[in-house]
């Protein structure tokens, strides 16, 4: 018997119609062969873990490495000679010292400002310093010293954060940012930016760690800022901590008279074992 070819054939899909063609393909609905999806091995998975936890477990063991001193550099040394005792920037009430400065022998009064041929040429000699190591952090730190002592406060913000960016302990640009921030505080007349301001101040202080070559300075104006934003009982523990450094200087004398002890603490300012600085045993 002979069939129709017609009737032998195998069955056809069944048709769409255009439109429905077209929300198919749009719907992204084209079957795709399924799988099992892969995953990381277990113990490959346990290897990396273990890895990771080693990392962290290292990276809060090991000591920083605070980055302080003179570069290596013929330039940065040359500016160093150039600068060092002739330039202090104005701090304000609070204590700055550097490697390239030295440390400044009594608070600067605001409108203070440095001989701008002798920045000059300093900064010729740190941009060549920089041009042969662009990422010391120690000479972007300098460069922001100068724009502090030209009191172009926002460029030598910048170049601060630049050197923290480099180097998140380089003590110079913590003292360098704090006291910058300090003296806009002290520019502004809104009760809520100068607050914030200090804060972030007294961030930088507070990152500067003990046995610092920046210590002292770290210490004296951690307590002083403290004290201005009310945080009295931080503040006598700093100046305890500067004093224990530090007993007898202007600069002690100072912070005697700015973070003195008050009823409301009930605690003196200890210099001395057994001694307060009232004078009472």
């Amino acid at each position: 018997m002979n069939r129709d070819p017609e009737t032998s054939r195998p069955p056809e899909p069944p048709a769409h119609s255009p439109r429905e063609a077209s929300e198919r393909a749009a719907s992204g609905s084209t079957a795709r062969p399924s799988g099992p999806a892969r995953t990381l091995p277990t113990p490959v998975f346990l290897v990396v873990l273990a890895a990771l936890l080693a990392i962290a477990i290292a990276s809060t063991l090991v000591p920083t490495r605070e980055v302080e001193g003179l570069p290596a550099d013929p330039s940065a040394h040359a500016a160093r000679n150039l600068l060092y005792g002739r330039v202090a920037p104005a701090a304000g009430e609070l204590r700055f010292a550097s490697v390239f400065f030295g440390d400044s022998a009594a608070p600067q009064p605001a409108g203070a400002s440095a001989d701008p041929a002798l920045l000059d040429r300093a900064r010729t000699l740190l941009e060549r310093a920089r041009e042969a190591h662009p990422f010391e952090p120690r000479v972007v730190a300098a460069l922001g010293h100068l724009e502090l002592a030209r009191r172009r406060l926002a460029s030598a913000e910048a170049l601060y954060l630049r050197a923290i960016d480099l180097r998140a302990h380089c003590t110079e640009a913590r003292l360098g940012l704090g006291v910058t921030l300090s003296v806009e505080a002290d520019g502004t007349g809104d009760l809520f930016a100068r607050r914030a301001l200090q804060l972030r101040a007294l961030a930088q202080f507070l990152a500067i760690g003990p046995g610092s070559e920046r210590e002292r300075e770290a210490l004296y104006d951690r307590a002083l800022l403290e004290e201005r934003v009310g945080r009295h009982r931080d503040a006598l523990e700093s100046a305890r901590a500067f004093l224990a450094i530090e007993p007898a200087s202007p600069w002690a004398d100072r912070l005697r008279r700015a973070v003195a002890p008050t009823e409301r603490t009930g605690a003196g300012l200890t210099d001395a074992p057994g001694r307060s600085s009232s004078g009472n045993p």
